[in-house]
């Protein structure tokens, strides 16, 4: 999906509107199913609601496509660091004040649980990031730059983002079949984040 939209949209805000799509195109399907297994497992993967399927493509497609609409930004300022973080923070400002009025109409329905967000769960969510990536950027990477070790580490760790990441959700995975699912209390939980990063 993300490669025919990379050949078919070229302009940023293409891709920004199809990110809002996705996400609104994910609140009329959400859950849909024809009660046929084979085929439900597929629209599960798509659009599910069930705890077969965590992160279903809809409405999550919508992170990628923002990201993609960000570096659209990014690479149309010559690769200026500092046009890309006023779009992020102004963006992530909007989307999380904007997705949380709309979550607070219905929260069962638009943030019940992380993996399944409502469409206003999404944008909120999408908004929140985009605010933690701002705040981070601000305070921590632009003074630190030009100092050749942080920047060595950045450049590092946005080459292996996947493998990482493949790791991490190995480890959080296996971890919750030994410890189980939800059974560590608020600070345990905080305890445990530092191993599995």
């Amino acid at each position: 999906m993300i490669g025919l939209v990379r050949h078919f949209v070229t302009h940023k805000y293409g891709v920004l509107a199809l990110a809002f799509g996705a996400v609104g195109f994910s609140a009329l399907v959400r859950g849909t199913r024809i009660g046929y297994p084979p085929v439900d497992a597929v629209l599960d993967l798509l659009w599910g609601t069930e705890w077969n399927v965590y992160f279903p493509v809809f409405p999550w497609i919508a992170n990628i496509l923002v990201g993609m609409f960000l570096g659209m930004v990014y690479r149309e300022h010559g690769r200026d660091e500092l046009a890309l973080l006023r779009a992020a923070g102004a963006l992530g400002l909007i989307l999380l004040i904007g997705g949380g009025l709309v979550t607070m109409t219905d929260w069962d329905y638009h943030f019940n649980d992380f993996f399944h967000t409502g469409p206003g769960g999404a944008v909120y969510l999408i908004g929140a990031g985009l605010c933690v990536f701002y705040l981070g950027a601000r305070f921590l990477a632009v003074p630190l730059r030009h100092q050749r070790g942080f920047r060595a580490a950045l450049t590092y760790l946005s080459r292996h983002v996947t493998t990482l990441y493949v790791v991490q959700w190995t480890l959080i995975c296996w971890a919750m079949g030994l410890i189980g699912y939800q059974t560590l209390g608020v600070w345990q939980v905080a305890g445990m984040m530092p191993v599995m990063i």
